[in-house]
């Protein structure tokens, strides 16, 4: 495949709430493996040695510390942006102006899948699409997932989704929000496409092929901040439309003067028996739905996808990793069920009683604790006789005797007293600041 690789893994996961306020959301823990972990080996398994990672300037080591820890044969081109910035999917790939020589392949740190992505290279090398994007099915009910912290109704991010079923061109690709009660598409679309079928049950994998002059439109636009949001939707709306030449005052150039054909394609396309579904359009946008049968495909972008994806591990990682990783989250450690995750240097107390849950690296857990499906981060102190349900405990909390906390979010460096009982809470920085 030409293409080259980028990883986007500068946003700040704030809909992780405790969970990222003091640890990047690419390094969040799926068993004892970073988030980012996964698309990484997902673009080594198709055969990438080079990958371009756009992220916060914090996470440049931990990166070089994860190819050592888990043997990944990658050569990693970090392109960091300050950890305090506000920057959007479209502007960080704008950071990689330079470096995209070929078209790229783009896909976010949160995406766990196995889908083989020579599938969607097909698809978008055959019709010269500007944009191919992979589509997949909802992988899980979100009702049926327990939250920890305040109790909330979980409000499901739904797309509407048009495609063309016989060629795969993406019709319309928006939010529902943006919607009241109905949608509508033009009847020119609909004379060219008398076909379309419209799906609100995908979701967008956020794994993207793009041809490489998109960059310099980019950088020509810089108004567009979110390729879901805003670049994505422009490109499906933009490629049903007649392109004007463009005013030679204007300062930013018109897309359609931004498209590069690729002579040989062109060639090639020309000469063949093929019926182009674009009618000799040059801008197309086209997308792969994930079948049942091609692999697994999940996004870790919510709180409740990060508790989902922990809490069923042992049944959803087989489908991604290969025996050898497995073997990674086996524990040996004799006061915990087979279905837990023990990290490095973690110390368990005498008549600990560990179930169902994931404990990081270095933690120090006293004697008569009782965890049951829980997410316990690095650096954690638990002492003696604490029970903890269904909770995620940030890093180097520390939780004193005889505590409670079920379903609840401990954050970063907080402090539960001893014998305090915590239940449905967030403790968080802003607590311990209105305390003072």
């Amino acid at each position: 495949m030409d293409l080259q690789a980028v990883i986007l893994a500068g946003g700040k996961g704030s809909r992780m709430t405790e969970l990222t306020r003091n640890r990047s959301k690419a390094l969040l823990p799926v068993g004892n493996f970073p988030l980012i972990y996964f698309p990484m080996k997902m673009l080594q398994n198709a055969g990438f040695d080079e990958v371009i990672v756009i992220c916060q300037e914090s996470l440049k080591g931990p990166l070089e510390s994860l190819l050592k820890k888990f043997s990944l044969r990658l050569n990693l081109d970090v392109i960091t942006i300050p950890d305090d910035d506000e920057m959007g999917t479209a502007d960080a790939l704008r950071l990689a102006g330079d470096r995209i020589k070929e078209d790229l392949l783009v896909v976010s740190c949160d995406v766990i899948t196995d889908f083989e992505i020579q599938r969607l290279w097909e698809l978008h090398k055959l019709n010269e699409s500007s944009l191919t994007a992979l589509l997949s099915p909802f992988p899980y009910p979100t009702r049926k997932v327990l939250v920890p912290g305040h109790k909330s109704k979980q409000i499901l991010e739904r797309d509407l989704v048009a495609i063309d079923p016989g060629t795969n061109q993406l019709i319309m690709l928006a939010s529902e929000a943006d919607f009241e009660e109905s949608f509508s598409l033009k009847m020119s679309i609909l004379e060219g496409h008398p076909h379309v079928r419209v799906f609100s049950n995908l979701t967008d994998a956020h794994v993207y092929i793009l041809k490489k002059w998109l960059i310099p439109f980019l950088s020509d636009h810089s108004n567009m901040s979110m390729l879901k949001g805003e670049v994505i939707p422009y490109i499906v709306k933009k490629q049903f439309s007649s392109f004007t030449k463009q005013n030679p005052k204007a300062k930013a150039k018109d897309i359609g003067e931004c498209i590069e054909e690729d002579e040989e394609s062109k060639l090639v396309m020309d000469r063949s028996a093929w019926s182009d579904p674009c009618q000799g359009r040059k801008l197309r946008a086209f997308a792969r739905i994930r079948g049942a049968d091609e692999g697994f495909c999940f996004r870790v972008n919510t709180l409740t996808a990060f508790t989902h994806v922990n809490s069923q591990l042992f049944d959803l990682l087989p489908k991604v990793l290969s025996a050898d990783e497995l073997s990674l989250l086996k524990t040996n450690q004799s006061r915990s069920s087979p279905r837990c995750v023990i990290g490095d240097g973690t110390n368990l107390g005498e008549r600990c009683d560990v179930k169902g849950s994931i404990v990081g690296d270095h933690c120090q857990i006293g004697a008569k604790v009782t965890i049951s499906n829980c997410i316990i981060m690095d650096h954690v102190i638990i002492n003696e006789g604490c029970v903890l349900v269904g909770s995620i405990i940030c890093d180097k909390a520390c939780i004193e005797e005889n505590a409670e906390v079920r379903d609840s979010i401990v954050g970063s460096r907080q402090t539960i007293s001893a014998k305090a009982k915590v239940n449905r809470e967030v403790i968080s920085v802003a607590d311990s600041l209105l305390e003072i």
